[in-house]
């Protein structure tokens, strides 16, 4: 019993200090370590609680030689989706599974974490998650207008051929024009930041960015976002009014509105007090569509007027030959 205990105490060490050595230090404390039957498994489950009981829980996993299997969290039955999943080589060339979960919990509840191989669970373990909301001590918002920036970007060429993978395309003499009609119209861009202070030393900044679209028939816009990963590293962790085309994940965002009358704004949320704003740099193109209309009548649709006109004329034509034949 010694020996194990000792051993179980080196591989948890060595474990944390891997741990560290790639970056992942939220194992290091308030974690528990599983010898099972397929590998090491290393949790880390917090009990803490936040304003809006958003909690991180990651699993380092060193499967044995041969495993093919995966890690799933579920709740109520229904299983979580990892934010992240890495599968590498560690320095002593283990192989090592790397899961994390953001989990919002209105309550305290039970999950299960369940390893599968081979769409058999070979482990199941029931973690208990205390979520508890902190109590609001005090807030402060800030408003502002943003200018947006009217100097066409250097790098036009490069952000064409990034949007163009979404198939968003547009030829250099397009941009050009789009970028100076949007100029034109009074898009306005405001920036609303909430800092909240909460009991235990909890701060929290909300950045809420909107754009106003103004009403313009036969008129479409595309607004371009590109966020500085010191912003914001991940699109999929900002919060959408009206769901954007992802071109980026970095993030570079984009919307594509049809004859404006639309409010548009996403929510950027982080720790501490930041007094720079949580917003991107934008880019807005518009143009009209009754151009488009226009040229599919003249190509597609007046070709096919014509055809019963044609067919008229050549049938007159001939009746008028055909009798003058018989005279």
């Amino acid at each position: 019993m010694k020996w194990i205990l000792f051993g179980l105490m080196f591989l948890f060490l060595i474990s944390a200090v891997m741990a560290q050595e790639m970056g992942y230090s939220f194992f290091v404390d308030n974690a528990e370590i599983y010898a099972i039957d397929s590998g090491l498994l290393y949790v880390y489950s917090p009990n803490q609680s936040l304003e809006d009981s958003t909690l991180n829980l990651g699993v380092l996993f060193f499967p044995k030689k041969g495993f093919e299997g995966n890690i799933v969290l579920v709740n109520e039955g229904v299983p979580l989706k990892a934010t992240f999943k890495t599968d590498d080589n560690s320095p002593n060339n283990e192989s090592y599974l790397i899961f994390q979960w953001s989990l919002v919990l209105q309550e305290n509840t039970t999950l299960n974490l369940n390893v599968v191989s081979q769409q058999e669970i070979v482990y199941s373990k029931k973690l208990f998650i205390e979520a508890k909301k902190r109590l609001l001590l005090d807030k402060t918002v800030r408003e502002k207008i943003i200018l947006i920036d009217d100097k066409l970007p250097d790098d036009v060429f490069d952000l064409r051929k990034r949007l163009s993978t979404k198939d968003i395309d547009f030829t250099d003499e397009e941009f050009k024009s789009n970028f100076e009609n949007a100029k034109e119209l009074q898009i306005s861009k405001k920036i609303e930041t909430k800092v909240l202070f909460y009991e235990g030393n909890l701060t929290k900044t909300k950045s809420k960015t909107t754009f106003t679209v103004p009403i313009l028939k036969n008129t479409e816009y595309y607004v371009i976002e590109e966020i500085n990963k010191n912003v914001e590293s991940n699109a999929s962790n900002i919060k959408y009014s009206l769901q954007p085309e992802i071109v980026e994940e970095d993030p570079l965002i984009v919307w594509h509105l049809r004859e404006g009358n639309q409010e548009i704004s996403y929510e950027i949320e982080k720790q501490g007090d930041h007094l720079t704003d949580l917003t991107g740099n934008t880019i807005l193109l518009s143009r009209t569509t009754e151009k488009t209309t226009s040229k599919i009548f003249l190509k597609l649709i007046l070709p096919l007027l014509l055809i019963p006109i044609i067919v008229i004329l050549i049938v007159y034509f001939g009746t008028i030959q055909y009798r003058s034949n018989k005279k």
